[in-house]
């Protein structure tokens, strides 16, 4: 969820599953993504607009200060099927893969803003539980973009979508972003280990040179 910047709109991502087409192509599912305005003082429903294509696993979505650029991250998780060859056997094979996609977009019509300097990854088999990309979020300002890809979190010029810098070397999975008021630093938490007793931290950066504070 995300609100707009005079605070009158609020807008929320929702994924569903859906009745498959009939087709020849074995999918793992028929999940779709929308992205849905509602007046905030009212709670009427004001649009939806479909996101991504078939396939699409879950999506996170934020609101620029400025109130004019959407942030989105779309995950797929199609898999395929392989043909497999062994002792004088043709079979076939499940193989997982993901597909993950970072995007800024006009926050009126959709359209694409500019493209995320590596804001794409795919990766396969054993390592597709590795692909990360999560948590987008904005500088006060609305001129720089944080997001957490793999285990580090990236940080990307929001008028021409190149990256800016990146912050590496996290005691553990970074989790959570946060800009200071000013843009002049960024919190990251960081978590190792999912279990009840895992350690955490959080490690605080300037957006200019990023030199650690503990």
């Amino acid at each position: 969820m995300s609100f707009s910047k005079d605070g009158r709109s609020l807008i929320t991502v929702s994924t569903e599953f859906r009745k498959p087409k009939p087709s020849n192509k074995i999918t793992q599912d028929s999940r779709t993504a929308e992205l849905k305005w509602w007046d905030v003082r009212s709670g009427e429903f004001l649009r939806r607009v479909l996101l991504g294509s078939e396939g699409i696993n879950s999506v996170e979505a934020t609101w620029s200060p400025s109130g004019d650029v959407l942030a989105l991250i779309e995950r797929y998780s199609p898999g395929q099927w392989i043909p497999v060859v062994g002792q004088q056997m043709i079979a076939s094979d499940w193989v997982n893969s993901v597909e993950l996609k970072l995007g800024l977009f006009d926050a009126h019509s959709l359209e694409t803003r500019s493209k995320i300097e590596g804001g794409q990854q795919t990766s396969m088999r054993e390592t597709a539980f590795l692909a990360r990309m999560a948590h987008p979020v904005f500088s006060s300002n609305g001129e720089l973009l944080a997001a957490v890809r793999g285990t580090d979190v990236k940080l990307w010029k929001v008028d021409s979508g190149k990256k800016f810098r990146t912050i590496r070397e996290f005691n553990g999975d970074p989790t959570a972003i946060a800009f200071s008021p000013d843009g002049q630093l960024v919190a990251v938490a960081a978590v190792k280990g999912s279990m009840q007793g895992g350690n955490s931290s959080v490690r605080r950066s300037t957006t200019s040179y990023l030199a650690t504070l503990r």
